[in-house]
């Protein structure tokens, strides 16, 4: 049988003093002592609005500050390269290679060393499945693309 009313003699002294809602007791002959069941609004609301706010801002991505140059050459890259280079939208058989972290590498995926000018080659003339791009970046666009693939961050 559940009791729902605890005699006054049942509570230890150190409970009657805590605030809050009823604390109970579980008197089942079969448990080996008796536990208090606390609950969550003897938390301070102030608190759990900083384990909120803290579990909220873990949840983000934190990456390192960007230049202005290479928050232009993010906006290039999500603009024109992600779309193939992290979605494959286009569905293609052959997926194209990711291309963060492209700089920690010593050699692009084709084998080539993976330097600015072999990649500002690949953008401009096209290789295998990737069409060129020529005229389609500018110079100032073109290193600010590669200032932000140099960061190598997602």
């Amino acid at each position: 049988m559940l009791r729902t009313r605890l005699d006054s003699r049942e509570i230890p002294q150190a409970l009657v003093a805590l605030p809050g809602p009823p604390n109970f007791r579980c008197s089942h002959p079969r448990l080996p002592a008796p536990r208090v069941i606390r609950y969550a609004s003897l938390i301070s609301p102030l608190a759990l609005l900083l384990i909120a706010a803290l579990a909220l801002t873990s949840c983000r991505k934190s990456q390192p500050g960007l230049t202005p140059q290479q928050l232009e050459g993010q906006h290039l890259y999500n603009d024109r390269c992600a779309h193939c280079h992290e979605l494959n939208d286009l569905a293609l058989q052959k997926a194209p290679p990711n291309l963060h972290g492209l700089f920690n590498l010593a050699n692009l995926p084709s084998g080539a060393p993976a330097t600015d000018l072999n990649v500002e080659r690949v953008i401009t003339s096209g290789k295998g499945i990737m069409p060129p791009f020529q005229g389609q970046f500018d110079q100032e666009q073109m290193a600010a693309l590669l200032a932000y693939l140099h960061a190598g961050i997602r």
